[in-house]
């Protein structure tokens, strides 16, 4: 829709149409620069910040460590705006990437000694309390308390939790299942002929954030009834769309998802797996503080307690959801005490 940048690409000189790849990585640096200045001048606006970070290694297995400012506008909202991926060039030690957010923090004109607060995992390098990131920016600024993530000690809570056999075992078919159908374009594209408009589509578990690996388990349980159609629809290949392979593949999903067992441990993982899910999404808003936390905690806490003490009750009203599906979908459940 841009006719000035049409006209430009389509009559410019080649020397004088700026689309090398030279030139793109100066466009882009030029953007980054300007977004930093509209960063570093509303971050002066502000007296006190807090620094959050976290490192991984990127694609091409480089440790990267990504950067976010926490800090109070002038209009009195919290905002948390993400500066950076510094590179962690010497290394992954406490000392080294606490120089690195010390480095970072510098190149934003940020001064350690307004740090109000600083925010990580609890991986030792992170977290440790002597030679830890969190204890050593300590060391220069006693006032940069350090606060372990909430949403990621659910997290390890919550995958605690999920190390009975039959519940891993289900999680890790779910995610086979997904990455059958989003592995072909072809595949996708038919799935997603069986959804009725608006139905959200499967989305591929992520092995580290739990939240999204909930979401997906709930995406997953909701599809049920369309995964399982297109799997039979697959698996006979009446029209010979597929090779063998794929319907071989799709017949044995199609199995496993009629055995009983994998429908009631999928509906009780379920339906436990939704308390966490909301509890851990609150725990991520920029605005939460600690007094919440530790109310939404407690909460969920009496909640799963209530769900131990009436858990015959519960497993009744699991156990229909899964029977009744099961008989939707014309497979014959087991009796209940054989599950």
């Amino acid at each position: 829709g841009d006719k000035d940048l049409e006209n430009h690409l389509r009559n410019a000189p080649k020397n004088a149409k700026y689309t090398s790849k030279a030139t793109q990585n100066e466009i882009i640096d030029c953007c980054a620069e300007a977004i930093e200045e509209v960063l570093k001048s509303e971050f002066k606006s502000s007296k006190y910040f807090a620094v959050m970070a976290d490192e991984a290694a990127n694609c091409s297995n480089k440790e990267q460590m990504s950067v976010v400012i926490r800090f109070v506008d002038l209009h009195n909202e919290i905002r948390e705006e993400f500066i950076r991926f510094s590179e962690c060039k010497n290394g992954t030690t406490g000392l080294e990437l606490a120089n690195t957010i010390l480095g970072t923090l510098q190149d934003f004109g940020l001064d350690i000694q307004k740090c109000r607060g600083q925010g990580y995992d609890g991986a030792g390098a992170m977290a440790g309390q002597q030679k830890g990131v969190a204890a050593r920016i300590k060391a220069i600024d006693p006032k940069t308390l350090f606060f372990h993530c909430s949403s990621h000690i659910l997290s390890l809570v919550v995958g605690k939790t999920c190390k009975i056999q039959l519940v891993q075992n289900v999680f890790e078919q779910v995610r086979e299942i997904t990455t059958f159908f989003h592995s072909s374009p072809m595949r996708t594209q038919y799935f997603n002929g069986h959804l009725a408009a608006g139905s959200a589509k499967l989305i591929d578990p992520c092995r580290t954030r739990w939240v999204m690996k909930l979401k997906s388990f709930d995406v997953f349980f909701l599809n049920y009834e369309n995964v399982l159609n297109a799997l039979d629809e697959m698996s006979q290949n009446e029209k010979k769309v597929y090779n063998s392979k794929t319907s071989s593949e799709a017949g044995s999903y199609e199995r496993l998802m009629t055995s009983f067992q994998f429908l009631v441990v999928l509906v009780i993982t379920k339906q436990l797996m939704d308390y966490f899910y909301s509890v851990t999404k609150i725990l991520q808003t920029k605005d939460f503080d600690i007094s919440q936390r530790n109310e939404q905690i407690e909460n969920l806490k009496k909640t799963l307690e209530t769900l131990r003490a009436n858990v015959d009750t519960e497993h009744e009203s699991w156990y229909k959801i899964a029977y009744l599906l099961a008989k939707k979908m014309e497979f014959p459940p087991k009796s209940q005490g054989t599950v």
